[in-house]
């Protein structure tokens, strides 16, 4: 089974909404859309929060790469000093 992602998730609660603001509902499944409706606004908003962790983390991985590369060079001017 193929794995599924954030965006993919978001997007097929979009299009389930959308296929159901197309048709008329039977009364006895509107409380059970309104709960939908309510979980996929509650995913949607931990969603982007997932997306802001993830950005931020990013961030981090990139200055950590950043601060290795100078790392290295010093190293690397010490490990030739030792040897000089």
């Amino acid at each position: 089974m193929a794995k599924t992602t954030l965006i993919d998730q978001l997007a097929q609660g979009a299009v389930i909404l959308d296929r159901f603001d197309d048709i008329t509902i039977p009364a006895l499944l509107k409380p059970l859309l309104a709960a939908y409706r309510s979980e996929y606004q509650a995913y949607t908003k931990a969603a982007g929060k997932v997306e802001a962790a993830v950005a931020a983390r990013d961030q981090a991985v990139a200055e950590v790469a950043e601060a290795d590369v100078l790392l290295d060079v010093d190293i690397d001017d010490l490990a030739v000093a030792m040897a000089g």
